[in-house]
C-alpha cells in the first residue's frame, strides 16, 4: 500500500450509507507505504488497538476528530513521520498504553483535552521530537508509568492539574527540557519513583501540602546541569513526609533556596534530606492593618491608661510598635502604649508599626485641670 490515507465519514455498502464510528485493531497495522497527513473523520469514536501501529509513511500532520472519545493501546506506535504539534480533542476519554509510542516526528506542542482522565503506561514515551509546552486537560487524573519519559523537547512550564491523583513511576523522566515552573496537583498524595527524573531544566518546583510519599530519586537531576533555583515546599510537616532514597539528589543545595509555609523553618532544618538545603526561608508575615482600640480619651493630671492596639494578622511576625506623643510635657506614653497624663492640654498619641508596612493609628487624648474645691 501507497500514497495517502483518506478516511472516509460514511462507507457506500450495498447501496446503502454506514456511518465510520470505529476504526479496528489493527486496521492499517504496519503499511508503511502511506504518505501525507493523516485526518481522523468527526464521525469516528474509537481507534482501538495496534489500528495504526508501525505506520512511518506519514509525513504530515495527525489530526484526530471531535468526536473520539477512546484511543487504545499502541495506535499510532512507531509513526515516526508525523510533524507539527499535537492535538488531543476534548471529546477524547482514555489514551491507551504505548498509544503514540516512539511518534519521534511531532516537533511542535501538545495538548491533551480536557476530558481526557487518563493517559495510559509509555503514551507517549520516546516522542522526543516535540518542541513547544505541553498542557494537560483538568480532568486528567492518572498519567501512567513511563507515560512522557525522554520526550526531551518540551519547553516552558509544566502544571500538574489539581485533577490528577495518581502519576507513575518515572512519567516524566529525562523531560530535560522544560525550563520554567512545575506545579503538581494539590490532590497527589504520592510522588513515585523516579516520576520527574532528570528533568533538570526546571527554575522552581512547588510541592502541594497533600503529600505524603516522595519515593526513590523522585527529583534527581544531573547536578552539572541542574538549573533549579527555588524549590517551594507547602508541607506543613516535613517530618511525617515518607522520603525515599535520593530523593532531592544532583540538586545544588546552595544555589537552590528552600522555600517552606510560616513556622515550619525549624523542622525542615531537622528534617531528613530537607536539611541538606543551605538556605531555608519562610515568609514574612507583615501587619495589614493597625487600629488602637480607643480614638479619644480624657485623663487627669497624675492618671494613666493604657491604649491596647488592634493588628491584623494576629499572627504577624513582628508586632513591635514604635509609641510616641506629640507633646510630652502634657503626656508622656511608653514602648507598651501606656499613657500617663501630665498637665492639662491637648496630645496626640500614635503608634506606629516597624515591620516595614508603614502603618500607624492615633488616639486624641485631652487632660482635663483639675479645678480647685473651696472650703
Amino acid at each position: 500500500t501507497s500514497g495517502e490515507l483518506a478516511i472516509p465519514s460514511f462507507v457506500l455498502y450495498n447501496g446503502k450509507n454506514y456511518t465510520v464510528t470505529e476504526i479496528g485493531t489493527g486496521a492499517f497495522y504496519n503499511c508503511k507505504g502511506l504518505t501525507g497527513s493523516l485526518i481522523i473523520p468527526n464521525t469516528v469514536v474509537k481507534i482501538n488497538d495496534s489500528a495504526f501501529s508501525g505506520c512511518k509513511g506519514f509525513n504530515g500532520s495527525l489530526v484526530l476528530g471531535q468526536s473520539v472519545n477512546y484511543i487504545g493501546e499502541l495506535v499510532f506506535k512507531d509513526c515516526s513521520g508525523f510533524t507539527g504539534s499535537l492535538v488531543i480533542p476534548n471529546s477524547v476519554i482514555n489514551i491507551g498504553g504505548g498509544a503514540f509510542y516512539n511518534c519521534t516526528g511531532f516537533n511542535g506542542s501538545l495538548t491533551i483535552g480536557n476530558s481526557v482522565k487518563r493517559i495510559g503506561i509509555k503514551a507517549f514515551e520516546y516522542c522526543d521530537g516535540f518542541k513547544g509546552s505541553l498542557t494537560l486537560g483538568n480532568s486528567l487524573t492518572e498519567i501512567g508509568n513511563y507515560a512522557f519519559e525522554f520526550c526531551s523537547g518540551f519547553t516552558g512550564s509544566l502544571i500538574i492539574p489539581n485533577s490528577v491523583l495518581t502519576i507513575g513511576d518515572y512519567a516524566f523522566g529525562r523531560c530535560h527540557g522544560f525550563n520554567g515552573r512545575l506545579s503538581i496537583s494539590n490532590s497527589l498524595r504520592d510522588i513515585n519513583h523516579g516520576v520527574f527524573y532528570d528533568c533538570y531544566g526546571f527554575e522552581e518546583i512547588v510541592i502541594p501540602n497533600s503529600v505524603e510519599t516522595i519515593d526513590d530519586y523522585a527529583f534527581y537531576q544531573a547536578p552539572w546541569e541542574s538549573k533549579l533555583t527555588k524549590l517551594n515546599s507547602l508541607i506543613d510537616h516535613p517530618k511525617s513526609v515518607v522520603l525515599g532514597k535520593s530523593v532531592f539528589s544532583g540538586i545544588d543545595k546552595q544555589k537552590c533556596t528552600l522555600h517552606v509555609p510560616r513556622g515550619t523553618k525549624a523542622e525542615y532544618s531537622t528534617a531528613d534530606q530537607w536539611k541538606d538545603f543551605v538556605n531555608i526561608v519562610s515568609p514574612i508575615v507583615q501587619i495589614e492593618s493597625l487600629s488602637l482600640n480607643t480614638n479619644a480619651i480624657e485623663l487627669y493630671p497624675g492618671t494613666s491608661i493604657t491604649i491596647n492596639p488592634i493588628i491584623h494578622p494576629a499572627d504577624a511576625d513582628s508586632t513591635r510598635l514604635i509609641w510616641e506623643t506629640s507633646n510630652s510635657l502634657v503626656a508622656t506614653v511608653s514602648d507598651t502604649g501606656k499613657v500617663t497624663a501630665v498637665s492639662p492640654g491637648i496630645v496626640t498619641i500614635t503608634a506606629t508599626t516597624t515591620d516595614g508596612s508603614n502603618l500607624c493609628a492615633s488616639c486624641k487624648v485631652t487632660i482635663i485641670p483639675i479645678l480647685a474645691t473651696s472650703l
